[in-house]
C-alpha cells in the first residue's frame, strides 16, 4: 500500500505524514529523505529477510525531489512492494507526479481559502475590512505562513502592476523583510502580530 501526502499547506501535510508513521503497527520502519535515498537503501530495506519478524514501512519525504534517474529506478519496486510506502512532499504535487503512483492513496493539504481572502483584502483604502480579518487569520491559521505568502505577494506587485503607490508598497516589502529577521533572531521588541499589523497599516491607509 502506498500513500502521497502533499500540497501547498506544508505544516499540515507533514503533520498528516507523521501521525500516518505513528500509528502504524509495522515493526520495522525506515524513514529517509530525498538525500538519502539510493536504490540499495530502498531495495535492501523491501526486498532483503529482515531480522526482525512483521511488517515493514518505507518512508521518504520529498521522493519526488530526487534524481529523475534514480526516481524511474526506484518507483517500480514501490509499486510491486506489499509492504507500506509513505511519501510525503513538502509542495503540491502535480498529475504527471501523481499518476506515477495510480493505486495509491492520496492526501492533499490545500491552504485555506481564509489566507488568500485575507491576501486580497490587501489595497488601497481598505484598512476597516483588512484589520479584523487579518486578527481572524492570525489567530486559526500560521503566523510565518500568512508573512511567507505577504512578501511573495508584495514582491510580485513590485515586478509588475500594482494599485499601491510605488515607494509605499517597497517600503512595507522591506519592513516585511526586517520583521521577519528580527522574529526569527529574537530581536523583535513587541508582539510580531502587532509589528506585522503596523506595518499594513501604514500601506493601506
Amino acid at each position: 500500500m502506498i500513500q502521497i501526502f502533499h500540497g501547498d499547506h506544508t505544516a499540515t501535510s507533514r503533520q498528516n505524514f507523521n501521525q500516518a508513521i505513528d500509528t502504524s503497527q509495522a515493526a520495522n520502519i525506515l524513514r529517509l529523505d530525498a538525500k538519502e535515498t539510493t536504490l540499495d537503501k530502498v531495495n535492501l530495506f523491501l526486498n532483503s529477510t529482515s531480522l526482525f519478524p512483521g511488517d515493514r514501512l518505507l518512508a521518504i519525504s520529498n521522493f519526488f525531489s530526487v534524481p529523475k534517474a534514480l526516481l524511474d529506478k526506484i518507483t517500480p519496486i514501490l509499486t510491486s512492494s506489499p509492504d507500506t510506502v509513505i511519501l510525503w512532499h513538502d509542495k503540491k504535487l502535480s498529475a504527471a507526479q501523481t499518476k506515477l503512483f495510480s493505486q495509491a492513496k492520496i492526501v492533499e493539504s490545500p491552504l485555506p481559502k481564509t489566507l488568500f481572502v485575507c491576501l486580497n483584502t490587501i489595497k488601497p483604502g481598505n484598512l476597516k475590512i483588512l484589520i479584523p480579518l487579518l486578527r481572524q487569520t492570525l489567530k486559526s491559521e500560521p503566523y510565518d505562513l500568512f508573512l511567507y505568502l505577504l512578501k511573495g505577494n508584495l514582491r510580485k506587485q513590485l515586478q509588475g502592476y500594482s494599485k499601491f503607490d510605488p515607494l509605499t508598497l517597497k517600503r512595507a516589502y522591506l519592513s516585511l523583510v526586517e520583521l521577519d529577521y528580527q522574529t526569527k533572531t529574537g530581536t523583535l521588541a513587541i508582539a510580531k502580530e502587532i509589528a506585522l499589523e503596523r506595518i499594513l497599516v501604514q500601506l493601506v491607509k
